[in-house]
């Protein structure tokens, strides 16, 4: 599991599965869930509602979730802050009352809670950095300067005079 923070969860996605918790069938699963905004690995990622489409089968007694989640994010760019925009799809597939996933079939197995699952599976397709362009310039480190709209004043030579024992070494290989 990831450690995840969901500041603003709102609409959950809860499944009846009656119709096939004994028995063999499927239930199809289709609607949004929103997710709002979520912390996750040092990011803020602020969700638009996420769409579901898939089934719930229960096939010899297994009960598997099969869907595709898609939907867009807002995050700031990982070089010049800017907010940029991610479209995404995620796979889902899950079987529910396996370990880790018993808390989303209700005691009675008449209702699944996929809410988190599909949280889970969008959380781990998020791209390690996200860019607003693949050429973003960044901001200058020392001012501040967004680079993408043009150079700063500052030295380009700006040097921390601590290091400049290292200017003449040469290591040895």
């Amino acid at each position: 599991m990831y450690n995840i923070l969901c500041l603003q969860r709102g609409i959950v996605m809860k499944i009846n599965i009656s119709t096939i918790a004994n028995s063999e069938g499927k239930v199809p699963v289709e609607g949004s869930v929103s997710l709002g905004r979520v912390v996750f690995d040092g990011g803020e990622y602020d969700f638009s509602d996420v769409k579901v489409t898939g089934n719930i089968v229960n096939i010899g007694g297994s009960l598997e979730l099969k869907a595709t989640a898609a939907g867009e994010y807002t995050t700031p760019c990982a070089r010049c802050l800017k907010p940029v925009t991610i479209s995404f799809d995620a796979d889902i597939y899950e079987e529910l009352g396996k370990e880790g996933t018993e808390g989303a079939l209700s005691d009675d197995r008449s209702e699944c809670d996929i809410t988190e699952i599909i949280e889970q599976s969008v959380i781990s397709e998020l791209p390690m950095t996200a860019l607003c362009d693949e050429n973003c310039k960044g901001i200058c480190p020392t001012c501040g300067k967004d680079l993408n709209s043009g150079a700063c004043s500052c030295k380009e030579d700006d040097w921390d005079p601590r290091f400049d024992i290292l200017k003449n070494f040469k290591a040895d290989l």
